[in-house]
């Protein structure tokens, strides 16, 4: 899911995907991965912020995310 806004005149997009991790060199797909992602475009910017592991770890995670990107604001 990718959902954009604004938090304090930046914008912030975000994204949440779940499904297979393939490490490079490409192997074997490992099933049960997440990734939580957002770019910050703003003054000086942008910024680029992630979270990814296996489901369980990045979901007990997103709280945290959330918070982090909600307390944003931009110093020049």
């Amino acid at each position: 899911m990718i959902t954009q806004r604004t938090v304090h005149a930046l914008r912030v997009t975000s994204l949440d995907l779940a499904g297979a991790y393939r490490a490079t060199p490409p192997g074997a797909p490992k099933p049960g991965f997440r990734l939580l992602a957002a770019v910050i475009e703003g003054p000086g910017g942008p910024w680029f912020l992630k979270v990814f592991g296996p489901q369980a770890t990045v979901a007990a995670a997103k709280d945290g995310f959330e918070a982090v990107l909600a307390s944003l604001e931009a110093h020049r």
